[in-house]
């Protein structure tokens, strides 16, 4: 009996158990291309939005708020196939002086070992406590694509640059 047990627990999970937007790109991957021409945009907006809500509850409201203004909130730091976002902050988005903006990394969809990462404070409690890493931030840049919302500002850099961006960010939080 116990050589059984131990064949359950050398299991691993599914990678959709791996990370919690790993579900939503998996969805979004099976879409059927043509849903996503213009005569089908509204309806698959809809239907992503009511999946991601499914998803993830509170933290779409707090996303949507993002992308609502993401044109004066999100800045993308682009270095070969690198990417990395700076958030602003909701406290600066409301027109308060400060400056803070929250650094956010989205893997690549060829990345064998996806690593999503932001510096908020929400991200790190919750994958402290429930390890699920999961905030407002990175399921907003994960729907930019999918609502068709654009960052106005996007600034590739060479490596050295790129490199001191994270840490002029890390060093802030």
């Amino acid at each position: 009996m116990a050589s059984s047990s131990n064949a359950f627990t050398d299991l691993k999970p599914p990678s959709s158990c791996l990370h919690p937007l790993s579900v939503l790109d998996q969805y979004l991957e099976s879409m059927n291309p043509k849903e996503n021409s213009d005569a089908g945009t509204s309806k698959t907006h809809d239907e992503v939005l009511q999946v991601v809500d499914f998803l993830y509850g509170n933290t779409l409201e707090g996303a949507l708020h993002i992308l609502d203004d993401a044109e004066a909130v999100i800045r993308q730091i682009v270095c070969n196939s690198r990417s990395l976002y700076l958030v602003r902050s909701s406290s600066n988005s409301r027109g308060k002086e400060d400056p803070s903006s929250y650094l956010c990394i989205l893997p690549s969809k060829d990345c064998s070992h996806p690593i999503y990462y932001c510096s908020c404070r929400s991200f790190l409690e919750r994958s402290r406590s429930t390890g699920i890493c999961l905030c407002k931030h990175l399921l907003a840049l994960r729907l930019m694509p999918v609502l068709q919302v654009q960052c106005t500002t996007v600034e590739t850099v060479s490596d050295k640059e790129f490199a001191n961006h994270v840490i002029q960010q890390m060093s802030i939080h």
